[in-house]
């Protein structure tokens, strides 16, 4: 919420939401508020695994093809920082490895 209402010139932020169903969305409403006030600084993107049938936004689990299109190429500027289950998270590292991103473009909150 500071990064993104700070005056200063920061980064471009890019927020992938992986839930199982849309009430498990943590603070959906203020992340929808500030993405909107913030265009340029933040995007956010909401996948479920268990989605309503008249869900818009993304369906499924961490995938190659939905990181690589919503995060930034690996380059020594960038850095990919994710948290969840077990489970998700080896599968997170593993696809990320898998498009190039260095261990050092990389961390884990466990």
């Amino acid at each position: 919420y500071s990064l993104v209402r700070s005056r200063s010139a920061l980064p471009r932020l890019r927020l992938l939401c992986f839930n199982r169903r849309a009430e498990d969305i943590l603070v959906a409403d203020e992340l929808a508020e500030l993405s909107a006030a913030h265009p340029e600084q933040l995007r956010v993107f909401h996948s479920l695994s268990d989605p309503p049938a008249a869900w818009s936004g993304g369906r499924g689990r961490p995938s190659k093809e939905m990181l690589q299109a919503r995060l930034p190429p690996p380059a020594p500027h960038v850095r990919v920082l994710w948290c969840g289950p077990p489970a998700f998270n080896s599968t997170v590292r593993e696809l990320l490895g898998e498009l190039g991103y260095a261990d050092g473009m990389l961390h884990e909150f466990s």
